[in-house]
């Protein structure tokens, strides 16, 4: 075995851009993802621009996927599940199985895990009726309706009129498994709102928000512009509820007003729910495979902020949002931080 292997466990885009870092570098990368096709929820997302960039960072999924599938120093190893690991004299061999039970093994001097994280199932969020009554969508659902079909246009009816987005399903909630900000909700559901306001001038758009978290620059500047210049109505409160009116062929939104208190009834013809993150359904059991921490919230935990990705494991980093909620760019940006520690850790 070479002295620069690395193994990489999760293609999504944080994966993605530490393996193409690491390769670069003239280390040879085994990115292995346990689906049957690379990109993870990035390379699923739609683009937020029409005629000016919106820099939602959509395309760097398929941009970083061209990159890894032609380079020569990256082997892909699509539909494997991790089984177990053991040390070696300079550092590990890890075994994986495919669907059809087969065990196969890689060895790495180093490993980065970049396994992502799961979506806050909306079914459980029971108030809203997420797959109970119609009309009712997440905005992961919208994501994909529009990369599928090419504009909202082309994925809703023509005869819409009224639309809402309903911040913080699944998150900063009072359970204690949600009760972090996802830290991507507040952006990208301006940048939807503000898609849809382009395609569809008159419609009429609010948001329910708790409060508007700033994560990322320009963030405020560009909230106050789709009020002032778009006409997107934002209003203060978390609904109680949403359910289907037979009759009325609307969906009705309970809301209590934070200025007077009073409950109120808006009608809808499409909400959406921007749901969270939560840590990917194969943390707990990667987390047991290789001896790693958890944090308070069951992401992995970093060791601290000045060694970027690393872990109590020698020889084990995490990256992207295997670690916590984080949008395109700054798992990216987290990626490259984590890949040039890895590259320090190889040199030593």
């Amino acid at each position: 075995m070479g002295k620069d292997n690395v193994l990489i466990l999760g293609g999504g885009i944080a994966g993605l851009t530490s393996a193409l870092e690491l390769a670069e570098t003239g280390s040879q990368v085994f990115l292995v993802d346990k689906e049957a096709e690379i990109g993870g929820y990035a390379a699923q997302y739609c683009c937020k621009g029409l005629e000016l960039c919106e820099k939602c960072g959509a395309c760097f999924a398929p941009q970083a996927l061209d990159q890894v599938n032609n380079h020569s120093n990256i082997s892909v190893f699509s539909g494997l599940q991790i089984k177990s690991s053991q040390s070696t004299d300079d550092g590990f061999k890890v075994t994986f199985e495919n669907e059809q039970g087969e065990e196969s093994s890689l060895e790495a001097n180093a490993i980065v895990v970049a396994t992502g994280f799961t979506p806050v199932d909306a079914t459980k969020q029971l108030a809203y009726g997420y797959k109970v009554y119609q009309g009712i969508y997440t905005a992961y659902d919208l994501e994909q309706l529009i990369r599928e079909k090419g504009s909202f246009k082309n994925a809703f009816p023509s005869d819409v009129e009224k639309i809402a987005f309903i911040q913080c399903v699944g998150s900063r909630s009072d359970y204690p498994e949600q009760d972090y900000c996802c830290r991507v909700g507040c952006m990208y559901t301006v940048r939807m709102a503000s898609l849809i306001r382009e395609e569809l001038p008159e419609v009429a758009l609010d948001v329910f928000y708790m409060d508007l978290q700033s994560f990322g620059k320009g963030f405020v500047e560009y909230k106050n512009s789709c009020i002032t210049d778009k006409n997107i109505n934002f209003i203060l409160g978390r609904p109680a509820k949403s359910f289907y009116h037979p009759l009325k062929k609307k969906v009705l939104i309970q809301h209590e007003s934070t200025v007077d208190g009073e409950i109120y009834e808006h009608e809808y013809d499409l909400v959406f729910l921007a749901i969270g993150s939560q840590p990917g359904v194969d943390t707990k059991n990667i987390a047991g495979i290789f001896n790693l921490d958890l944090n308070e919230d069951n992401f992995f935990k970093c060791e601290n902020s000045f060694n970027p990705g690393a872990t109590s494991q020698k020889g084990i980093f995490v990256a992207g949002t295997c670690t916590g909620p984080r949008d395109i760019a700054d798992s990216m940006q987290h990626a490259k931080a984590v890949s040039l520690n890895v590259i320090d850790y190889l040199k030593k």
